[in-house]
This record gives C-alpha cells, structure tokens and sequence, in this order.
C-alpha cells in the first residue's frame, strides 16, 4: 500500500485506491521506493483584503456659507410651486363684470387700456382680404404698460353683440399688412407686451345684417402659473355701430 499525504489540504489517503485526493481532489504524485511520505504544507488562510477608508473632504468656510443660501433658495422654490399648484385646484369666487365707457382707461392686469373709438373699413371688393358679406370693423385702442411675464395669461378679445354669436379678434399678419394701406394697424393684446405704448386698432369682421355690435369683452386673469388660468374679471366696452 502506497499511502500519501496530500500537499494542498493535507489529508493522508492510501495512493493504490485512488489516485486523487478524496478530500480536495488534488492529485498527489506517490513517494519512490525508500522515499519517506512528505508532511503536508500548511494551508495559508486565505488573507481578508484591506479596505482603503477615504476621508470625506471638508468643505470650506465659504461652501459652509453658502449651505444655509441654497436651503432657502430650495424652500423658496417649492413654495412657489405649492402656491400655484393651489391656485389652480382651489375654488374661487365667481368672475365680476365690470362696465366701461368709450374713451375710460381701465387697468387689465399691468395694462392700461383705453377704447378710443370705432369705424368701419372699406375694403376693396378685389382686394385678397375682403370677405363677401362682412364688414370689416376697426376699433381704436390705446395701450400702456406693457412688458413680457410669463405669469400672465391673455386671452383674445372679442364682440358679442346681442343675437349671435361671439365674434373673435382677427390676428392674422397677411390681414395686417393689407389694412396698412387703409391706415389700419391691427394689434392684438400680446403686442402690448412688447410695444409700450400701443396704439392701433383691434380689427372684427361683422356679418352684414348685424345691427348691434353688442360689448367689446376684454377677459383678465389673475397672474401666476396655473394649470389652468383663473378669469378674474371680464371688461366690458359699448360698441355703437358707426355711420356708414
């Protein structure tokens, strides 16, 4: 019987019934004759790795200062969001209605606007803007106060005369460039944003057979930046039809 020792784990086991260590499957080579069976080597355990703690670097004297800055600027966001947030899902009281006459400056949000008066345009009938069975009405406006928020939200003014429907603004630039040659320059309420003052005129195209242009509606909301914008108030103007 040759009997070994194995050199990886150091188990003895008889080398004739396996060649192969029966603990840790190494193969262990037998002695030569006379040669006396080896010691097994000690096992080295296996050796845990050093862990490298890094130092966390201190922050200095004007970083420290500047913490207590950001933190306000943070809750300072948050609050302005949670405000409009509100603004938009809480109920508020209903929109009032307010009359104006012709000529009477009123206050729309950062605007003053004055309705100077009205007339009609007459358009050639071979010009590319006429539209057969309309005329073509401009209202005068004179605006100040103007300057561009993202807060405020405007809507477009319309006519409403007392039967039918509401008639929206025109804002179309081909019908704008064309009424410079009537000495009409057509505006909107966002060119109040960036022209300060404004003065030009709101253009409406009236079907003929109508006999009362009804009230001019200037609509304002209350500023922020809600989801959905809040009318606040809604602006009224007389609009007598003018003499043909």
């Amino acid at each position: 019987m040759r009997k070994v020792r194995c050199h990886h784990c150091g188990k003895g086991y008889n080398y004739d019934q396996d060649e192969f260590c029966p603990k840790c499957g190494a193969f262990n080579p037998p002695p030569k004759p006379g040669q006396p069976v080896q010691a097994a080597r000690p096992v080295q355990p296996a050796q845990r790795p050093t862990l490298k703690v890094c130092s966390t670097p201190e922050l200095s004297a004007g970083n420290r200062q500047l913490l207590p800055l950001l933190g306000l600027i943070l809750v300072g966001v948050i609050a302005l969001w949670l405000l409009s947030y509100f603004s938009s899902v809480l109920p508020f009281g209903e929109p009032e209605t307010v009359l104006h006459a012709l000529e009477e400056p009123f206050q729309v949000n950062d605007l003053t606007i004055t309705i100077d008066g009205v007339a009609w345009v007459p358009l050639d009938p071979e010009s590319s803007v006429y539209r057969p069975g309309y005329r073509c009405l401009a209202v005068s406006v004179w605006i100040t106060g103007g300057a561009y928020r993202e807060d405020l939200h405007m809507d477009t003014p319309m006519l409403a005369p007392l039967e039918g429907d509401s008639i929206p603004l025109e804002d179309d630039p081909l019908l704008t460039r064309k009424l410079k040659e009537y000495d009409i320059y057509s505006v909107s309420l966002w060119d109040a944003l960036w022209e300060d003052p404004l003065m030009g005129e709101f253009v409406f195209f009236v079907p003929e057979e109508a006999d009362d242009l009804g009230m001019l509606l200037i609509e304002e909301y209350a500023p922020g930046l809600m989801q959905k914008p809040r009318l606040r108030t809604t602006h009224q103007v007389m609009i007598i039809p003018p003499e043909e």
